[in-house]
């Protein structure tokens, strides 16, 4: 099908406001729950490469950079970039963990089930600290724990002693 001229300017047009969109970062393109800098990063999981301590942390990864990631104690882990972010979300919830602490509950779309079964298998393969992965909200490592076998069914739980409030809380900015 041929456009006629009117057409080809009218689509040159829409084009380049999409494209000027995209560059300025236009949060009416974005997804709700899209990382970036500005409103949050949300959810990123990353192969972690290294792990030590007193290392240079970064505040901000954005999902395709690599870098240095702290947790809440000091420890830095070198990770690769995120694969899973988080609108592979579909549903963040808050679950009595017992003992009086709560873990946070994912579940996955098809497409992030997909990628965290490829990153799970890799993880598998892989000597330490390959076998690790980073769970990351907003920046800030909450674990790191190492692979046992690859998670297939799209859901997954964040562990770490929190209470209902801090478990609320990091459900909310994974979600967005």
């Amino acid at each position: 099908m041929r456009l006629g001229g009117a057409a080809r300017v009218g689509a040159a047009v829409a084009s380049a406001v999409l494209a000027l969109a995209l560059l300025t970062g236009c949060a009416a393109l974005r997804a709700p729950n899209a990382p970036d800098a500005e409103h949050g990063l949300g959810l990123q999981v990353r192969q972690v490469q290294a792990v030590g301590s007193g290392g240079e942390c970064a505040s901000v990864l954005l999902p395709g950079d690599a870098g240095t990631l702290c947790d809440g104690s000091g420890l830095a882990y070198d990770v690769a970039e995120a694969k899973l972010i988080s609108p592979e979300v579909s549903h963040a919830s808050v679950v009595d963990a017992g003992a009086g602490q709560y873990a946070i509950s994912l579940e996955l779309t098809s497409a992030g089930a997909a990628i965290l079964q490829a990153m799970t298998t890799a993880a598998v393969a892989s000597a330490p600290p390959g076998n690790q992965l980073a769970i990351v909200v907003d920046g800030e490592v909450l674990s790191a724990p190492a692979v046992a076998e690859p998670l297939t069914d799209g859901t997954v739980q964040i562990a770490g002693g929190f209470t209902r409030e801090r478990a609320s809380e990091l459900a909310e900015r994974i979600v967005g």
